[in-house]
């Protein structure tokens, strides 16, 4: 769940960005309309995005199910005997 919203907000905030950057080098006049819709979208949905990034540690290494079954008989090993 967090990581879906994460991507969506994502792209929302750089679709936003990309389009008023190309509106404001595209056209002459850009009214104030425009900017006060997009700043917010890209800030609050930027904001969003950088809080729900998933933070994963870099230590942490995923393991096959595999992998973990031989961890926890080798646990098992230790605490019986």
């Amino acid at each position: 769940m967090r990581r879906s919203l994460y991507k969506t907000f994502h792209i929302i905030c750089l679709t936003t960005l990309a389009l008023y950057l190309m509106t404001l080098a595209a056209v002459p006049y850009v009214g104030v309309y425009l900017t006060y819709g997009a700043v917010p979208v890209i800030v609050l949905s930027g904001l969003l995005a950088y809080w729900l990034d998933p933070k994963t540690p870099d230590a942490v290494v995923e393991k096959t199910p595999h992998e973990r079954l031989l961890e926890i008989e080798a646990r098992l090993k230790d605490l019986g005997g």
